[in-house]
């Protein structure tokens, strides 16, 4: 269920068990929600991450800030969790690799960072200098998380490019196809990325 003010305008893509993924407008801003439930059995939680996946896809299309929330009924780490037994690795590993093909990053993340720049020079300076800090690191922070892909981008690119020209293709089909598939996930990461680059604008 998602319920909101008269002062917001709301429009719904699409809705399950699992989530409601919208597009909110306040005034002249606009950002996108995703209402999301990771399915509470384990051994089907990786369709819950091919779900997220497939909503990442739409921010190609919508261009605006996107923020998840609810509860994956997951963790990334060990450490965010007490007591009970350890989670299975590839479990945890699952999700975090589902976070990142989204361009995803979670609250941890996000506070870490902001701290960093909040508390850089202790109590001595104004409101507005501390945003700015605030922003500074952020954006670090975002160059350090994704600044890879173009250099990921060109490294795959040549590697498909020299199988194709001068691999066996029986031998390389399997691997051209791998190469394929990593070459059109990093190229949508690459354009989503710049697009929420360029709207870095609410700090």
């Amino acid at each position: 269920m998602l319920i909101w003010k008269d002062l917001v305008s709301v429009t719904i893509h699409s809705s399950s068990s699992g989530h409601i993924d919208s597009t909110i407008l306040h005034g002249v801003k606009k950002w996108r929600f995703t209402g999301f439930y990771g399915s509470p059995e384990s051994c089907n939680r990786h369709l819950s991450w091919t779900l997220l996946h497939r909503l990442s896809c739409l921010q190609e299309f919508l261009g605006v800030p996107w923020l998840v929330g609810g509860d994956f009924n997951e963790i990334c780490f060990d450490r965010e969790k007490m007591g009970g037994s350890s989670r299975p690795l590839s479990k945890t590993r699952a999700f975090r690799e589902a976070l990142d093909a989204c361009s995803l990053a979670t609250e941890a993340d996000f506070s870490d960072v902001v701290h960093q720049g909040w508390d850089k020079n202790n109590q001595t300076v104004s409101l507005p200098n501390r945003l700015k800090d605030c922003k500074k690191y952020l954006k670090a922070w975002a160059g350090s998380r994704f600044g890879t892909i173009p250099r990921q981008l060109l490294n795959k690119r040549k590697q498909l490019s020299h199988l194709q020209t001068h691999g066996q293709w029986q031998k390389s089909i399997s691997r051209i196809g791998v190469l394929e598939h990593e070459v059109e996930e990093l190229a949508t990461k690459e354009e989503l990325y710049w697009k929420q680059r360029s709207r870095v604008n609410w700090l």
